[in-house]
Order: structure tokens, then C-alpha cells, then sequence
């Protein structure tokens, strides 16, 4: 972006800080219910396969919330090199209100649109419910 753009960055750079502290503090909060519920005896079968259940999600959680902290770094670092707002595919510069809405944005809309569908085609279909 051009230096022009020194303010706009400038706020990108504190949302995305702000997002990523915010992710930290959830991810370790549920590390610490996760290692709660470990530690948890249950005497019924029940409750122990709902707090199995309970320990799964909270690690999916964990892990979801960990690729979110990549992207954000990632843009965080595309910042200080100066490619922030570069369209990955087109090498056009993704506009303004794209990056606001979506910080971690590293499409613009047009190569965006072309990537879902593209992936929505290779998807295998889903296995229809009984």
C-alpha cells in the first residue's frame, strides 16, 4: 500500500493485535477448562461421555482459533513487508473495505469467489443423512 495508507494499516495492525490477544485469552481459557475436565473423576458413565465430549470440542476449538493466529500473523508480516493488500492470485490490491471487514483478506473478491468455487467443486459431496 501506498505510505499514504500509513493510517489505515495503522488501524489494521491494532484490530489485528486486538483479535489475536482476544484468540490467546480464549485458547488458554479453554486449555484451562480442558485440563479441568481431564482432571474431573465421574462416577457415571454418562457424565464422563459427556465431559470426553466437552474435552473434544474445546481442543477442535483450540485448534481452529490456532490457524486464525497463522492468518493473523501472517498479515501482520505481509504488513511490515509492504505487500499488505496484495491480492494473492491477481496481484491487484484488495480495496480498502475488504482488508476492514476481513483483515486476514489475502483475495480480492473476484479471485475469492473463484477459489470457493473451485474448492466447492473438487469437495467430495457430503453423505446424505438417513
Amino acid at each position: 500500500m501506498p505510505p499514504a495508507d500509513q493510517q489505515f494499516l495503522d488501524k489494521i495492525r491494532k484490530k489485528l493485535l486486538a483479535r489475536r490477544e482476544s484468540i490467546l485469552r480464549e485458547v488458554d481459557a479453554a486449555d484451562t477448562e480442558r485440563r479441568s475436565l481431564e482432571a474431573t473423576t465421574h462416577p457415571d458413565v454418562t457424565d464422563e461421555a459427556a465431559s470426553i465430549r466437552e474435552q473434544e470440542i474445546l481442543s477442535q476449538l483450540g485448534d481452529v482459533e490456532r490457524r486464525v493466529v497463522a492468518r493473523i500473523d501472517d498479515a501482520l508480516a505481509r504488513i511490515s513487508r509492504g505487500d499488505y493488500g496484495e491480492c494473492d492470485d491477481c496481484g491487484e490490491m484488495i480495496p480498502k473495505g475488504r482488508l476492514d471487514a476481513e483483515p486476514t483478506a489475502t483475495r480480492c473478491v473476484n479471485c475469492q469467489q473463484d477459489y470457493e468455487r473451485e474448492y466447492a467443486q473438487q469437495r467430495p459431496p457430503e453423505a446424505e443423512e438417513i
